[in-house]
């Protein structure tokens, strides 16, 4: 939210058009992340209850015993976290190229700390759902009744692979951004 609010806040052709991309990237990796979350709903087959998966062990486990959705939901993750060569990284880095192009170093500084701190907690929750020891036999027991849809999962892969193409394609939406604000403006 600080990247989107400094950038707005500079009012400069190209900070507005980078806010505009990271919001558009940002609304699609968090779209991404509720699509993989909606996978985590299952219902009782007794009394027909929808139960939510809140465990973060189970969802731990669910993820180690899913190879796609644990790939796909750790390069969600990691490109939220901004590092570099995911498409997270390019939406910060031209918000960090418009400062650092209106001199405002200071805030370059601040926002960088910010996302460092910010990427250690990510890491931190991927080490944490795919990397955890759990010994406990009741938490495996709950994936045996879970039931997926072909569609969630062609849902989940689409937009995966959205994110691959503006991860490539990113200058492209950057130009097209800019136009539009310029066209919208004149």
């Amino acid at each position: 939210m600080g990247f989107i609010i400094i950038s707005m806040g500079l009012y400069e052709l190209m900070s507005v058009s980078a806010c505009f991309l990271y919001i558009t990237v940002y609304t699609l990796l968090m779209f991404c992340i509720f699509c993989c979350m909606i996978v985590f709903v299952r219902r009782k087959e007794e009394s027909n209850e929808i139960v939510f998966i809140d465990n973060i062990t189970s969802i731990g486990i669910f993820l180690n015993n899913n190879t796609l959705l644990s790939i796909i939901f750790s390069f969600i993750i990691l490109s939220l976290a901004g590092l570099p060569f995911f498409m997270g990284f390019f939406s910060k880095l031209y918000i960090l190229l418009s400062l650092i192009s209106m001199g405002y170093l200071f805030l370059v500084v601040i926002l960088l700390f910010t996302n460092i701190i910010i990427t250690l907690y990510y890491i931190r929750l991927i080490r944490f759902l795919f990397f955890n020891e759990d010994k406990d036999i009741k938490n495996k027991q709950i994936y045996l009744s879970v039931k997926h849809s072909r569609s969630i999962y062609t849902l989940i892969t689409t937009l995966f692979i959205l994110n691959i193409l503006i991860l490539f394609f990113h200058n492209y939406l950057l130009l097209f951004i800019l136009n539009n604000i310029i066209i919208f403006f004149l």
